[in-house]
């Protein structure tokens, strides 16, 4: 009685055991995808922007680069003439990511992309939401802050695109 018991327990825990892993799973592409969101907005609002910060935007873009020692990525490189602007994208912005981006992720960037090293380096943070300390601590260690404003959208359709009529009948009211 008491081995059948047992053997039922450890099945049971086993079987929690791979529920947590599948929702651990299903919450990480979860975070993945808003996180994705996040930055493809931000990406897609400054493509569309003449400049940043009074620099004269030439190309936006994603940068990564893996290594055998090296593994790096940030989310959105804002290209001026002689200037980049480094941007890191959060769904919500929070004081440990701008004080994480100070400390780690802007000083490691001429590491990873030497040969960006005659350009002059400036960061940004950017949040869908953010909180007032994160703000305050960005623009005190000297960062852009960019957050969203308004409900503003594009169209990707090409020009001269004609929708598709449904057929379907509009009900008339009697």
């Amino acid at each position: 009685e008491t081995d059948k018991k047992f053997q039922q327990t450890r099945k049971e825990i086993r079987e929690t055991g791979r529920i947590v892993r599948d929702m651990s799973r299903e919450i990480g592409g979860i975070g993945n995808n808003i996180g994705e969101v996040a930055e493809d907005y931000f990406r897609g609002a400054l493509e569309n922007m003449p400049e940043f910060g009074g620099i004269k935007i030439e190309h936006v873009s994603h940068f990564g680069r893996k290594g055998k020692n090296i593994q790096a990525e940030y989310d959105v490189v804002v290209f001026g003439k002689d200037t980049l602007v480094v941007v890191e994208v959060k769904h919500k912005l929070t004081r440990d990511h701008v004080s994480n981006f100070v400390s780690e992720s802007i000083p490691k960037f001429i590491v990873v992309f030497p040969e960006y090293s005659g350009y002059k380096i400036m960061g940004a943070v950017a949040g869908m939401t953010t909180t007032k300390s994160a703000v305050n601590l960005a623009i005190s260690k000297g960062l852009f802050v960019i957050t969203q404003s308004g409900q503003k959208i594009e169209f990707l359709n090409p020009e001269g695109f004609k929708p598709k009529e449904f057929p379907g009948k509009v009900k008339s009211e009697k």
